[in-house]
C-alpha cells in the first residue's frame, strides 16, 4: 500500500512530543475534515505527495510500495536510500517502477522544492 502512518512507526518517533508546550507553533497537516460537531483529523507528519514519492516530515524511513517485487524493490530501496534527505522519510510510490533515476531525482527535487 502506499498510504503511509509514520505515527505508527518506531522510527518516526523522536519522544519530543511530550516537550511540547501550550502556544507552541508546531506544523501540521489536516488528514481528514470535520464532520458534524467533531473538528478535524490532524497529524503532526505532514507529507508531500508527488508522482513517484511520499515525502514525510521528521521521520527517517524508507518504504517501498507493497506492489512492488523482487529485483525492482532493491534497486528502487538503494535508490531511495541514496536520495533521501536528511530528516525526512521517503516513499516509493507503485508508478516509480521501471522509471530511470533521472526522473526519479527530478522529481523528489521539484518535491523538496514545494516543501521550502
Amino acid at each position: 500500500s502506499e498510504s503511509s502512518n509514520p505515527q505508527n512507526k518506531k522510527d518516526c518517533k523522536d519522544g519530543k512530543w511530550a516537550q511540547v508546550q501550550k502556544g507552541t507553533k508546531i506544523i501540521v497537516q489536516v488528514v481528514k475534515e470535520g464532520l458534524g460537531k467533531k473538528g478535524p483529523t490532524l497529524t503532526a507528519y505532514p507529507n508531500l505527495k508527488s508522482r513517484f514519492w511520499i515525502l514525510i516530515t521528521r521521520c527517517n524511513r524508507v518504504g517501498i510500495s507493497k506492489k512492488i517485487s523482487g529485483v525492482e524493490r532493491t534497486r528502487l530501496r538503494v535508490i531511495a536510500k541514496t536520495l533521501k534527505p536528511p530528516g525526512f522519510g521517503l516513499t516509493v510510490r507503485t508508478v516509480a517502477a521501471g522509471h530511470s533515476l533521472d526522473e526519479l531525482q527530478k522529481d523528489l527535487e521539484g518535491l523538496l522544492s514545494t516543501w521550502k
